[in-house]
């Protein structure tokens, strides 16, 4: 060990891990970060996991295509990536020598292999497992999202990683998963197109020929055992009124805190809870019994209401359907957007009203940062967003299947539509610049606005 270097200590941390559905106890020996003397301000630390909404997208291609599907653990996956820099690392005493006769207690080492707790550790495995698997044929697409092509040039498999979890698609996706595990140690792989229920912490993941199903029931069963007999009832509009001066009750905190961590992480499956998450979540730091039994309402709902969400097989290259809505308080002069997208067969056009939830792949609620002069203003807003997010996935789409997707933006408001069609905002002047941008772009997309 080198003179004035301090040794990082480390410790122990115990967790449950849900492995074919039973709860499995896990140890692990975690570095205490704080202590790392290197430089900070010249490490890579960054290192995303796969957007959702782009990872939804590439389920549905995925079943689109009809590939097999397996899912896998990389083992203990920061050891085994290589650490360049001089780390050393100070063993705690109660190390279980008896079961691993080649540890010593107490002594200092320096590693030679990524530990977790490391502030870089996570950037040093992923950019060491996407160097690793480009020898197969993998390249990065998208943040944490692989695809392997033919020698046309054509998209053939896919990969999508969330740190050492590994969803794999492809023609042959037990030689894929064989090729990877002679480069990385896995447990054991499972097939997710054997039509079982695959459950993990939170979701579960059912195939079928044509359809994938994203089913939170589970956990949305477990998140209203404590929810009282006065919130077991329907959730109306007048429960979330609530009032920006009711008296704030910081006991109440963390139940608050924690019904809508709960409701953060339904909303994962259930576009429809987005818009009580977005609102409820104001309430986490000024809460009140008023918001507790609205935060409990939203549960119960939830509960009431959720159902799988559905990545059903696209025939053909899908159209990307753009909805866009808004709300709006006169006496505030404030307002809220909401936006879905979806992506579906063309034939579906023909009738609006008939779309379910099936294949939407993105969902957004959030409060309109500005003053505004009408109902109209705001949905030219919530269109304005929408277009906005909706070129990642036409760039991410024309990837995967090869063309750009004809765009259909919905919208219920005739006087946007009007406006959209003069091109002028002769009520309001000060919108003028906002639609000559949605204009702009429903150009740029090609779009139609229905």
């Amino acid at each position: 060990m080198e003179k004035g270097v301090k040794a990082i200590t480390l410790r122990w941390v115990r967790t449950w891990k849900l492995k074919e559905g039973k709860r499995v106890a896990k140890s692990r020996l975690v570095a205490r970060r704080f202590q790392d003397s290197r430089d900070w301000s010249v490490l890579e630390t960054y290192s995303g996991t796969a957007d959702a909404s782009l990872a939804r997208v590439a389920f549905l291609w995925a079943v689109s295509k009809g590939l097999q599907a397996a899912k896998m653990d990389v083992s203990t996956a920061f050891l085994q990536a290589p650490m360049k820099d001089a780390v050393w690392l100070h063993l705690p005493s109660n190390l279980p020598v008896e079961v691993y006769p080649g540890l010593r207690a107490g002594v200092f080492v320096r590693i030679q292999r990524a530990v977790y707790g490391l502030k870089d550790a996570p950037k040093v495995y992923t950019s060491y497992f996407k160097k690793k698997v480009s020898s197969l044929g993998w390249t990065e697409i998208a943040e944490s999202i692989l695809v392997r092509k033919n020698k046309k040039g054509e998209i053939v498999a896919l990969l999508v990683m969330h740190v050492d979890d590994l969803f794999i698609f492809s023609p042959s996706v037990d030689k894929d998963v064989k090729q990877i595990q002679e480069l990385f140690n896995t447990d054991q792989p499972e097939r997710m197109d054997n039509g079982e229920l695959h459950s993990y912490v939170g979701m579960s993941i059912w195939m079928r020929p044509g359809e994938m199903l994203l089913d939170q029931s589970m956990y949305i069963e477990g998140m209203v055992k404590g929810v009282s007999e006065e919130a077991k009832k329907p959730l109306t509009e007048k429960d979330l009124l609530l009032s920006e001066t009711a008296e704030t009750d910081m006991s109440l905190q963390e139940q608050q805190q924690k019904n809508v961590g709960w409701l953060g992480w339904a909303v994962k499956t259930q576009p429809s809870l987005s818009f009580l998450f977005s609102h409820l979540s104001r309430f986490n730091s000024r809460p009140s019994r008023e918001s507790v039994l609205a935060s409990e309402k939203a549960l119960w709902y939830a509960f009431k209401t959720s159902r799988p969400l559905s990545l059903r097989s696209i025939p053909s290259l899908p159209v990307l359907l753009v909805w866009g809505d808004a709300s709006y308080q006169l006496h505030k002069k404030e307002g809220r957007l909401g936006v879905e997208m979806q992506l579906v067969d063309e034939g579906e056009l023909t009738n609006l009203d008939e779309i379910g939830e099936h294949n939407t792949v993105y969902w957004l609620s959030k409060k309109i940062r500005r003053k505004l002069g009408s109902t109209t203003f705001a949905e030219l807003l919530a269109m304005r967003d929408a277009l906005k997010i909706s070129w990642s996935f036409i760039h991410f789409a024309r990837k995967l299947w090869g063309e750009i997707p004809p765009v259909v933006v919905v919208t219920d408001s005739q006087p946007l539509m009007h406006q959209i069609g003069s091109k002028q905002c002769k009520s309001e002047p000060r919108m003028q610049g906002e639609l000559e941008y949605v204009l702009k772009n429903l150009m740029e997309l090609g779009a139609k606005v229905r």
